[in-house]
């Protein structure tokens, strides 16, 4: 565990802080619906064209929807306001500052090529830095794509379009039963199959 002064983020920490934003929103149930219900309201936010824009270089439409398409810039702009999962509405701005400096004036006036190029140096810049200071835009970054993640994983899109549904947990491994088959000790843990 590291100190305060060099406190950051790494990738064990984007994980957690993923699954915090999902968790949190499932703790209280009513925070989707809440968000959605605000989503024209949220539509009409400032920051909105320039999340939905990241939102949609994160997770771009190929043969399944866009994170925009999902209703996920409507959560993140959510989640941010309402701080879940150690966010906070700064990490955004920091983002499109960082952003705009890149782009050498509006990152947003960009064609969508050079968009992805400079979204695509700046995470990579944000994940070779271990650890980066809280606050940093690099730090921000990578709060903001575990948003974005966590909000299309948990849209209806994400899970019903992008994932697929498994009736059984755990691996499947194909074995013949002979005769002689006895069941592995260890074969409530997927292991030894």
């Amino acid at each position: 565990m590291s100190n305060a002064s060099d406190a950051g983020l790494n990738r064990r920490e984007f994980l957690d802080l993923a699954a915090a934003t999902i968790a949190a929103a499932m703790v209280e149930i009513s925070l989707p619906v809440i968000a959605e219900a605000q989503g024209s309201a949220i539509k009409s936010d400032p920051r909105y064209a320039f999340a939905d824009c990241v939102a949609d270089l994160v997770i771009p439409a190929t043969d399944t929807p866009s994170a925009s398409a999902a209703g996920a810039t409507i959560f993140v702009l959510f989640a941010l306001d309402r701080r879940l999962g150690d966010l906070d509405p700064a990490m955004l701005t920091t983002v499109r500052d960082a952003l705009n400096i890149a782009a050498g004036g509006d990152f947003l006036s960009q064609p969508t090529g050079r968009q992805t190029e400079l979204l695509s140096g700046f995470d990579a810049t944000a994940y070779s830095k271990n650890p980066v200071a809280m606050g940093s835009p690099e730090a921000s970054w990578r709060g903001v794509k575990a948003a974005i993640v966590a909000a299309y994983y948990s849209s209806e899109i994400g899970a019903t379009k992008e994932l697929t549904y498994a009736p059984t947990p755990g691996a499947f491994h194909n074995i013949t039963l002979t005769p002689d088959f006895r069941n592995p000790s260890i074969d409530g843990f997927g292991e030894g199959l």
